[in-house]
């Protein structure tokens, strides 16, 4: 088994590596790799290999942008230290997740997992794998934001609005807190729970224990008053009867 072994911490790279080499002595550590830019050039001209072991946050962001730069079709395991991105773990190849520390127990239900499908014809399972696993509805129940060196939760029912400001992608907490999110408006959108949350307009998504008045506005649009410093948003037309039924 070749294995591609993606993490910026050398701490936890070396962990993960005596795991793997206790665990499955005949693997073969291809590469370590530490960013989401070293991992699109290997990758780009790499396709020997038969397993990724994938770190979430690196070093120049989610590593979910590797994806969007080249086309990876062979089994991955996620790695992180938050349960926050399965979502969009299992929108890629990804036949398992895992929580750091990881554990010698768990690391060895990746494998088992991987060598039962392998047994059961492994393209075919791995597709039905994906399949169910896409099927299933989970929404983000966190945000992590970074202020300064400093990571920080904040839960989604503390979220008033996620609004586009200055090409950046901003969450503002019910207290007023603003802080710059790593994903884009779509991106947010498909991991909010619709009962909650719902895109007025191009530039921004409200919470609906955010709204305080709803007014009759201009050409079928209507007007907003948050509990937020981002008074008088509009909802645009295309959105104004899919909004007031999301209210019903």
């Amino acid at each position: 088994m070749k294995i591609v072994l993606i993490e910026d911490e050398i701490p936890a790279a070396e962990r993960l590596k005596k795991l793997i080499n206790k665990l499955q002595p005949e693997a073969e550590i291809m590469v370590v790799i530490d960013s989401i830019k070293s991992a699109v050039e290997w990758f780009s001209g790499n396709v020997d290999y038969d397993l990724i072991f994938l770190d979430i946050h690196l070093a120049d962001g989610l590593s979910f942008n590797i994806f969007k730069n080249v086309k990876i079709e062979k089994p991955i395991i996620f790695t992180t230290a938050y349960d926050e991105y399965a979502l969009e773990a299992f929108e890629v190849n990804s036949i398992d997740y895992l929580l750091k520390p990881i554990s010698e127990s768990r690391l060895k239900r990746s494998f088992d997992k991987i060598e039962l499908l392998h047994q059961n014809n492994n393209q075919k399972m791995l597709k039905v794998l994906y399949s169910l696993q896409n099927k299933k509805q989970h929404y983000k129940s966190r945000f992590i934001v970074k202020v300064g060196s400093v990571l920080h939760p904040i839960s989604v029912d503390k979220i008033s609005l996620i609004y586009i400001e200055n090409q950046l992608t901003k969450l503002q907490t019910h207290k007023g807190n603003n802080y710059i999110l790593d994903q884009s408006l779509d991106e947010i959108e498909k991991v909010l729970n619709p009962d909650d949350f719902f895109r007025i307009n191009r530039q921004m998504i409200v919470s609906v224990a955010s709204i305080i008045k709803i007014e009759q506005y201009f050409s079928g649009r209507l007007i907003l008053t948050l509990q937020s410093e981002h008074n008088d948003v509009i909802v645009s037309k295309r959105k104004a009867s899919a909004f007031k039924l999301w209210l019903a």
